[in-house]
């Protein structure tokens, strides 16, 4: 889902690469933020290979990557934009705390004033049919109906 941008609106863009049929680590790009949601298959692989990334196809010759990392050689999350790749890098000792725990997400603001949010995924209580077996029900507050 994208909504164009007009004169002064925010842009909101929603991308998922669809392989295999299953939708896995999700962006979203709104004004000066970067947000990305994580399913536990991806925690989970970003606890053994430190990397989980995707990629969208505009044609056979061009993509648009999207990448979340570990690195031991961070103190606070970064974010770069090279060559058609958005990449977020995590501490690594962070990076396992935050798997590891029920911590839902991890935000930081670099100089330039974007902000990151990584999130573990919710189930989408309004989309009955989606598979939510990949997601971190267990962290939902039962009392917020808003969840998505």
């Amino acid at each position: 889902m994208s909504k164009q941008m007009v004169a002064g609106k925010k842009i909101k863009l929603y991308l998922r690469l669809n392989s295999n049929n299953f939708l896995n680590m999700k962006l979203r790009l709104e004004g000066n933020s970067i947000r990305i949601r994580v399913r536990k298959s991806d925690v989970e692989k970003l606890k053994t290979d430190g990397m989980i990334g995707e990629a969208v196809a505009f044609s056979d010759s061009l993509y648009f990557y999207y990448k979340l990392k570990t690195s031991l050689h961070l103190t606070e999350i970064k974010a770069e934009f090279l060559q058609n790749v958005i990449q977020v890098t995590i501490p690594l000792s962070m990076a396992m705390d935050w798997a590891n725990s029920e911590t839902v997400g991890l935000q930081h603001t670099l100089e330039s004033g974007l902000n990151i949010l990584i999130e573990k995924d919710f189930p989408c209580k309004t989309r009955e049919n989606e598979d939510k077996s990949d997601v971190f029900g267990e962290l939902v507050l039962k009392e917020d109906p808003s969840v998505c």
